[in-house]
Parts: C-alpha cells; structure tokens; sequence
C-alpha cells in the first residue's frame, strides 16, 4: 500500500515501476494534508504493525527488524518503537547543525535527536513519525491522529495521548536511519518557525504539552519579548543579548560567532512562530473553540491492484 500525500517529485513514477513487480496498490491524495494521509494509512492497512518513515529518510539494512523484533517480545502495554536518526554531514552548514543537536538547547531532550549514541533501549515520552513503529491497535484505541494538525506536532499530540492513556513508548537505538534534512539554512529556518507554531497551537487543544519541557521555550521568550515592548527599547535589547549570550557559553563553552548566529537564528525563529502559533490558536479558540479540522479525503488517482 502506498499513499502518496500530494507529492510533487517522481514518487508516482516510482511506484508505478515498483508496482510492476509486486502486488501493491498505489492512492494520491489530492490535498497535502500529512495528518489525514497518516490516518488513511492506518485504516487502509490490514497489518498488525504500522511503520511510518520521513521522505528524507534512508533506511539501513537492520533498521525496520530491529523495531519489529523488540515488538514482537513486547505486551500490549507498548504502543511503539523508534529508533535513532542518524544525520549524514556534508558542508559547513551541517557541521555546524551538528554541533547544534549535541547540546540539550539544540534537542530538547528528544531521543531521535541524540545521534544514536545510546545503547540501552528506554520508555519515553516521544517518538516521531520520522521514524517509528506502530501497534495499529494502539492508535485506533486514540482514534489515531488528529485530522486538526494539518502538517506538523500530529506525532507530538499523537505520543501525548497514547502516554495518558498508559501505552509505553520506547526508543530502541540500535534501529537507525539516515535523516537527510535541511540541508542549508533557509530549510532549517522554515522547520524552526514551523515547530514553534504547532507546538504552541497545539496547547489550544491538547493541554498535555504544557507539562513538557517543548512548551517553556516560547513561554519564557514571550516574558522576553514583554520587556522588550514594556521596557526601555535599548534597556531590553542589550539584555536579551547578553541572556542569549550566557545561555550559549553555558551550554557551549565556546566562542564561535556562525554557531551562536545559528543558536541564535534557530530559537529566534521558534519564538516568532511560537508567537504566530499562539495567535493562531486564539482565533481558532474563538471562533471553533477548537483548531481547525479538516477532514477531507479525496483521491484522484488509483493504480496496481
């Protein structure tokens, strides 16, 4: 089964071909909603097992049998298994993400973000759909993703309800894959501002975030940014500066101007959209009390069998 989620590449092409030489069956969505397209999935299959795996993600020999072997030995208690990214560097703009992710400030705690240097496997809160297996079970329980996040934080809001309903989640870091993702700036800026907007928008409706450490970083920089407007203009910037200054040699312990340009760029960007996501999500509150829903699924083409 293959569902294509409005691509714009050669997917189609390249599943025609595959299709040629084993029984599957291909649907394009029309609308480029990754959410609805996840639950398309999820109630198209008939597997006991749901694997989801980003577009710019490359799987190695082990990765899925891994996750399918630990499953397998698993109850019914657990309701995934993620493993490790692994984010191949070519450039000075990837070596300096690189060192960006090692640090707490550049990963927020998320196992997939780690680099795979662990070798315990280990219950945890979140596990993204960039790499992961499903219990299919496990998310009908939910009702699977919610159709409202339209294209990002659906794993986010999709792990906080499984954990409150007691589903275990583990990491399993010997499962890896390649993650080939931004690779210059301008991308990695565009999935900043992105994750800052959904993840709080996703407070409007899914109040589990807030107990997360995801959640603080927005809060703490709309205090900042309270100062700025409030405060004397100079006054602010010259302290926001020197805060933003502390917390980098902190975490750091170094002076190098591209990655504290990149430090800065990076929670910058989470903050503004933090700010659009927030604004966002009042004006849902106010006119849906709820995020928008789109529930939408239009197919335009069907090939295989």
């Amino acid at each position: 089964m293959f569902i294509d989620n409005a691509s714009t590449d050669r997917s189609a092409a390249i599943v025609q071909e595959f299709s040629l030489r084993a029984d599957c069956r291909y649907l394009y969505r029309q609308l480029n909603h990754l959410a609805q397209a996840r639950n398309d999935a999820l109630h198209l299959s008939q597997a006991e097992w749901i694997y989801f795996i980003d577009s710019d993600c490359e799987l190695q020999p082990t990765t899925f049998v891994e996750l399918l072997v630990h499953a397998n030995l698993q109850d019914l208690k657990t309701a995934g298994w993620g493993g490790a990214q692994n984010f191949p560097i070519d450039g000075e703009f990837l070596c300096l993400l690189q060192r960006f992710r090692q640090s707490y400030l550049g990963h927020f705690g998320s196992v997939q973000m780690r680099l795979g240097n662990e070798s315990e496997n280990e219950s945890v809160d979140h596990l993204s759909t960039s790499h992961v297996l499903y219990r299919k079970s496990s998310l009908l329980e939910i009702s699977g993703f919610d159709p409202r996040l339209k294209d990002s934080a659906e794993d986010l809001d999709l792990s906080l309800r499984l954990k409150k309903s007691k589903k275990e989640l583990t990491f399993i870091p010997s499962s890896q894959v390649n993650h080939y993702v931004a690779s210059n700036f301008s991308e990695w800026a565009r999935k900043a501002f992105r994750n800052g907007q959904w993840q709080t928008r996703l407070a409007f409706y899914n109040t589990e975030i807030i107990k997360t450490q995801r959640f603080w970083t927005p809060i703490i920089l709309l205090a900042l940014l309270n100062l700025l407007f409030f405060g004397p203009l100079f006054n602010s910037l010259i302290g926001l500066f020197f805060l933003y200054s502390l917390v980098f040699f902190i975490n750091y312990k170094t002076v190098n101007l591209k990655l504290y340009m990149l430090f800065v760029l990076t929670h910058g960007l989470y903050f503004i959209g933090g700010v659009w996501g927030f604004a966002k999500g009042l004006v849902d509150f106010a006119f849906s009390k709820q995020a928008p829903r789109n529930t939408k699924n239009e197919w335009i083409s069907q090939a295989g069998k």
